[in-house]
């Protein structure tokens, strides 16, 4: 299996590319998204690909990043969505967009992309929001959710993030990030109104409780696939 080329950009029409490697030119199928960060003709380029072997022959796919491969595979997953579509969607949105819009159950957002109607959108928003385990609540959050511990928060954020295909290494360290920036905007929004807050605390009714005990599981991934998807 292809798993990333490195090469000269040899040529580009479109969504179709080629990367000469060695001599050998390979001829790439990629996203509007890929295409609009592709650097000129006989420059370096790097793409993570995908394989696809079909009926009607084989077809090689190329992304800047691996969060955008990731976001590839799983729409192409997902019962009715071809490649035409998956590349279609990472055209409209980028993968941390994207992710949020499932978790938000944006039908509207998804329904922008062309190809995509009010049927396909809700299958992609149930097929990969179960996936990664987290459904939006409706009504706010539940009395068990409340009652989460901190690291049981964090780690179903993990838990959620290695579903859709990231290693537990980046995964902690990405939740840990996206409590830390939270925590400090927290903070700062806190000196303001109640000088001597310590940071990581988020003062009311409530007590002064660790920030990452009321953000929800949705807050925590939205924010470690913002952070990741600026690696």
């Amino acid at each position: 299996m292809i798993a990333h080329l490195r090469g000269k950009l040899a040529g580009r029409t479109g969504d179709h590319v080629v990367v000469d490697v060695g001599g050998v030119g390979y001829a790439l199928t990629v996203p509007g998204s890929t295409a609009a960060r592709l650097p000129g003709l006989g420059e370096d380029v790097f793409l993570h690909t995908h394989l696809a072997v079909r009926q009607d022959g084989v077809v090689l796919f190329g992304f800047t990043t691996h969060e955008e491969l990731l976001m590839f595979l799983h729409l192409t997953s997902i019962s009715g969505i071809g490649p035409r579509n998956a590349l279609a969607v990472l055209s409209q949105y980028n993968p941390s967009a994207f992710y949020t819009h499932v978790l938000n159950e944006d039908v509207d957002a998804l329904v922008l992309v062309p190809g995509v109607g009010q049927k396909t959108a809700q299958r992609i928003i149930l097929e990969l929001r179960d996936r990664i385990g987290v459904g939006k609540k409706k009504g706010g959050r539940t009395k068990m959710e409340a009652q989460r511990t901190p690291s049981n928060v964090e780690e179903e954020a993990v838990q959620a993030l290695m579903a859709l295909g990231y290693m537990r290494a980046e995964a902690n360290v990405a939740v840990d990030e996206a409590i830390g920036a939270a925590a400090l905007k927290a903070s700062g929004e806190a000196a303001d109104s109640a000088p001597g807050t310590a940071a990581g605390k988020v003062p009311g009714g409530a007590g002064d409780r660790p920030l990452a005990s009321i953000l929800t599981v949705e807050e925590i991934i939205t924010r470690a696939l913002k952070s990741m998807a600026r690696v």
